[in-house]
């Protein structure tokens, strides 16, 4: 819901950034709070369910990803798993850079991740 007179919503954003190439991979952070007159104003996060707003994560679409150079898809991936333990999401910028490069980092990570205690 804009918070602005003329302000686009989500929904528009979204689709603007996927005209340019951008695809929504997740959602970092949910802020809900309730509707009135349900609850107080000393506790407006009580029970709540409307969706407010959202931190919304957008990445390259995967169709492009082979035009984008190899220190990018490096970054996506450290990225990925450091803000957002999106570990698929790094795995597989790995494993395009692996078929662009002929390197193994995509089993490297995958060894990482199951020493780690995470099922890769």
């Amino acid at each position: 819901m804009p918070f602005h007179k003329n302000e686009a919503t989500l929904f528009e954003v979204g689709q603007w950034l996927e005209q340019q190439g951008w695809a929504l991979h997740t959602f970092s952070k949910l802020h809900k709070r309730l509707l009135k007159p349900f609850g107080t104003d000393s506790s407006p996060y009580q029970g709540r369910n409307h969706l407010l707003y959202v931190d919304a994560v957008f990445i390259p679409h995967l169709r492009r990803w082979w035009q984008l150079e190899s220190l990018q898809l490096q970054e996506l991936a450290f990225l990925a798993h450091s803000l957002y333990q999106s570990y698929d999401l790094s795995t597989r910028a790995l494993w395009v850079l692996d078929q662009r490069e002929g390197k193994r980092r995509t089993e490297a990570y995958g060894q990482y991740l199951k020493d780690a205690g995470f099922n890769a």
